[in-house]
């Protein structure tokens, strides 16, 4: 017994050493995960939050806040919680994490929206665990989708612009085929212009003979007559003579602001945005100005 005794009396120093030993280990190692967390919430490289089941918002980093419009002082009020951030109709989401969270811990990335302080929306990616299974804090990391979001828009806006300018071509293509008269024929593209490009109205006009006026011959859109101030414009004078005369394009998506035009009012009045005019040419002559106005931006391409 006393040999026994001796031996288990000299073998829990030991023992206690051993145990010492590695939950120093344990921490070291916490402690550097927690320098890594760190170093990761501090780069601001994506956002990260810090939550709870409840809706609260313990801890964010800069990229977070800068994503959502608050400040540290804004989170430390408690006014910044993830439950008020998201729209109401992305709370069945939210919700859907939330089951996932309290079944595996874990919720595999999703998007949604968050509301930022501002009114504004900010489309996100969102991925996060709890700390621990079966518990009620968490880590998320939100990725800003707007950039995404954005060139998708204009990816869709391109092929959309895409499509309209093939039809377009093919209409013009069979009017000019057609055998009605030059102010039909014309009267048929400008028709064409507002049916696939959207502008307010559309006008053509052709060189007159002797070769100092123009005349309208088209008008489609909200101004069809073709009487008025606009029916002769001279070579030279007001947007449409310039362009003849200068033989170059102009387009402009600041039309209440530009210069060239001559009625700045009712440019507000009609809530016009961009003018577009070309020069028509065959065979190195000017032969007329075709132009448009448009409540929307008007495109290069287009």
């Amino acid at each position: 017994d006393r040999d026994v005794t001796g031996v288990q009396t000299c073998a829990l120093p030991i023992y206690v050493s051993q145990r010492e030993m590695a939950e120093a280990k344990v921490r070291e190692l916490g402690r550097g995960s927690e320098a890594k967390i760190r170093r990761l919430v501090e780069a601001n490289v994506v956002g990260i939050i810090m939550w709870n089941l409840e809706g609260t918002i313990t801890g964010a980093n800069e990229a977070f806040l800068r994503m959502v419009q608050y400040d540290h002082k804004d989170l430390a009020s408690g006014r910044v919680r993830w439950t008020d951030l998201t729209p109401v109709e992305w709370h069945g989401h939210d919700e859907r994490a939330v089951a996932d969270l309290k079944a595996t811990g874990i919720v595999a990335p999703y998007e949604k929206e968050y509301l930022r302080k501002d009114g504004s929306r900010v489309p996100v990616l969102l991925g996060g665990s709890l700390f621990e299974k079966g518990g009620n804090e968490g880590v998320a990391f939100v990725l800003d989708l707007s950039g995404q979001k954005r060139a998708e828009a204009a990816l869709r806006a391109a092929v959309s612009e895409r499509t309209s300018l093939s039809a377009l071509h093919a209409e013009v293509a069979t009017a000019l085929t057609s055998k009605d008269d030059l102010r039909g024929i014309l009267n048929k593209c400008a028709a064409a212009l507002v049916r696939h490009l959207d502008p307010a109205f559309a006008r053509i006009w052709t060189l007159k003979h002797g070769g100092g006026e123009l005349e309208l011959q088209a008008s489609s859109g909200i101004y069809t007559g073709l009487n008025g101030r606009y029916s002769r414009i001279p070579i030279g004078h007001m947007k449409i003579g310039l362009i003849a005369k200068e033989r170059q394009a102009h387009l402009t998506n600041d039309l209440q602001n530009d210069p060239r035009i001559s009625d700045h009012n009712w440019a507000k009045t009609e809530n016009m945005r961009s003018f577009a005019g070309y020069p028509l040419v065959v065979e190195g002559r000017v032969v007329g100005v075709i132009a448009m106005f448009s409540r929307r931006v008007l495109t290069e391409n287009t």
